[in-house]
């Protein structure tokens, strides 16, 4: 019996184990930077997906191939717009070793403007304007303000002219292989070892039974 309870409690520690490491393995964010300036990031998590994404200037339809009641924009609800843009404030517009990207928003690419920049992602589009939600990251002096909202914009107009506006394009990445296989392994192995233990034991008896 003292052995099963072995078998049992190595089973669950090494599913237990299994499972930190596979909740712990979340991307990486990676800042790409162009000499001090923010230009984009990797492995930026989006309501458990990960993505790339690059800051460009221009057209909503120069930037994105088109830009219109036909378009079909990655983020295409206001809550899943929303959390990308929160993604942004809380995983790439921020402070650290490579640069004050929270504190001055002009440290990033498309925003030279003192205290705020705006990176617009679109959700949907008609004949006149782009529609989405801002990530608006202001200086140190306002941070408690940054803050994700909605916006209207002329689908016409470029951001390359607006000093505190540019548009945030995000890309999916390939899903990573989930590191279940290890738990799965350590799982069989203690059912066989389960199985012959059970044998062995039924062995025993049958044995002392003659």
């Amino acid at each position: 019996m003292q052995t099963i309870k072995s078998f049992v409690f190595t089973i669950l520690l090494g599913i237990s184990a299994a499972g930190l490491i596979t909740a712990s393995a979340h991307a990486t964010v990676v800042l790409q930077l162009s000499g001090n300036q923010l230009t984009g990031a990797t492995g930026v998590e989006v309501d458990g997906a990960v993505y790339d994404v690059v800051f460009v200037d221009g057209t909503c339809a120069a930037v994105f191939g088109s830009c219109d009641q036909n378009t079909q924009f990655l983020f295409d609800t206001a809550a899943a717009a929303q959390a990308a843009g929160e993604a942004l404030l809380g995983q790439v517009f921020v402070d650290g070793p490579l640069g004050q990207f929270d504190s001055i928003p002009s440290l990033t690419s498309g925003c030279s403007h003192g205290i705020i920049c705006s990176a617009r992602i679109p959700q949907f589009a008609n004949d006149f304007l782009v529609n989405g939600m801002v990530a608006g990251n202001f200086n140190a002096s306002f941070n408690d303000f940054d803050e994700v909202g909605p916006f209207g914009l002329d689908r016409l107009e470029n951001t390359s002219l607006i000093i505190f506006e540019v548009w945030a394009v995000f890309t999916a990445k390939e899903a990573a292989a989930v590191p279940a296989p290890p738990a799965l392994s350590l799982f069989a192995a203690g059912l066989v070892g389960l199985a012959a233990v059970r044998r062995r034991r039924l062995g025993l008896i049958s044995f002392r039974q003659r």
